[in-house]
């Protein structure tokens, strides 16, 4: 799913799952269990419902992740997150 830079191995090393923590949401974009996912945002738990992961919006890829940011439904804000290899 994600690559784990290593302090000690500039290759990197392939980690099969991101960090979790209990107190924020994790959002990836669509991946099959064989791609390796470059791009993740976390957002926290309290403001859950005002955040949309936009999985279908054409940018979306395994390097760009649209979030949206709602206020009564409606898009306040829009974020592209690129990790730019």
């Amino acid at each position: 799913m994600a690559t784990l830079q290593s302090d000690n191995d500039p290759t990197s090393k392939p980690q099969l799952e991101a960090s979790a923590n209990s107190m924020w949401d994790l959002h990836t974009p669509q991946y099959a269990p064989t791609d390796t996912c470059k791009v993740i945002a976390y957002t926290c738990k309290l403001i859950a419902s005002t955040i949309c992961n936009v999985t279908s919006h054409p940018m979306g890829s395994l390097n760009t992740m649209v979030l949206d940011v709602l206020n009564n439904m409606s898009i306040t804000l829009r974020i592209v997150n690129v990790y730019h290899t």
